[in-house]
């Protein structure tokens, strides 16, 4: 029996040894990789990011803010954090991640506001995004709740990865020295979608309500009193929304309203382009919240022309 017991200790030894290797053989090729996922979390946690301006928001951010033409315009380098599906709450608890990992403030946040932003984010959507950040508790016990993080994927090897076949083979082959990105790769954060126009989901949709929730309410006003004590000039941006989308906004004035008092309160720009002449083609977007790469290269150019008339490029190139 001892002897059986013995053998027993060393299959389950040799078994979790192997587990604890496959799981870092994933999780450090899942932070090598350019996919949309990780790409700008794995800048964070490389303290990678040195950049002048953040771009902070949701998807209507990463996929239509392009830092390679902001720079070239602006004579600045910005990074795009944007994270998609995810409300006010989850960005600012990206942005601070950045900020743990990063030894000085941006001097500017450009931060994309919609008719989405000041809620709280619910569900489990792109929970695998936090695996291969597992071991950092300050994130991890943010997000742990509502992410469905549970004990055993925090403290037991790979079992956080069951189910999610895909990124453990893409783990494996960049751990092992393969490329991993997806059309054309990431870059700071941004990725411009080739995907052509459809209504389908606009068509379902009767109407939408602009309204913001206390507690989101309140993370948002500590992420700009934080911005004001430390002298970081923010700009609100309203992207480009697709003109039968605008329509079907109810309560715009409501959202303005709302913005314009955040605005004002702590003395930041608001450049707006809802109702830009590009929400008047349909061929600038693949839905009606979202710019295609053309739209979002053409919205970027006329970004970074406001944000110039600002005096964000001179403000840097003076200091």
């Amino acid at each position: 029996m001892k002897k059986f017991i013995k053998l027993l200790i060393v299959f389950f030894s040799i078994l979790l040894g192997l587990a604890y290797l496959m799981d870092y053989i994933i999780t450090t090729g899942l932070k090598k990789t350019d996919l949309r996922l990780f790409q700008s979390w794995n800048d964070i946690y490389s303290s990678n990011i040195r950049s002048d301006a953040i771009i902070v928001g949701s998807s209507r951010a990463w996929c239509q803010y392009s830092p390679r033409i902001l720079d070239s315009v602006l004579n600045i380098s910005t990074y795009n954090i944007g994270i998609d599906g995810h409300a006010i709450d989850y960005q600012i608890l990206k942005y601070n991640t950045y900020r743990r990992f990063t030894p000085s403030p941006p001097r500017y946040i450009i931060q994309n506001i919609d008719i989405f932003s000041p809620s709280i984010t619910t569900g489990h959507y792109e929970r695998e995004q936090f695996f291969p950040y597992i071991s950092d508790d300050s994130l991890i016990n943010q997000v742990s709740k509502i992410k469905n993080i549970s004990f055993f994927d925090r403290y037991l090897p790979i079992f956080r990865y069951w189910g999610y076949r895909k990124y453990v083979e893409d783990g494996i082959s960049s751990f092992f020295g393969k490329k991993i990105f997806f059309d054309g790769g990431m870059f700071k954060g941004y990725r411009g979608n080739n995907y052509k126009w459809g209504r389908k989901e606009l068509d379902k949709i009767k109407s939408i309500q602009f309204s913001y929730e206390l507690k989101a309410d309140s993370v948002f006003e500590e992420y700009l009193s934080q911005a004001k004590r430390e002298k970081i000039q923010i700009v609100f941006v309203y992207a480009p929304i697709y003109i039968n989308g605008i329509k079907k906004i109810e309560n715009l004035s409501e959202m303005y309203n709302y913005f314009k008092t955040k605005a004002n309160q702590y003395n930041i720009p608001i450049l707006n382009f809802t109702c830009d002449s590009i929400s008047m083609d349909s061929s600038n977007f693949y839905n009606a919240i979202h710019l295609n790469r053309k739209g979002a290269e053409l919205f970027s150019k006329k970004l970074a022309k406001n944000l110039d008339s600002l005096g964000i490029k001179i403000k840097l190139k003076g200091e």
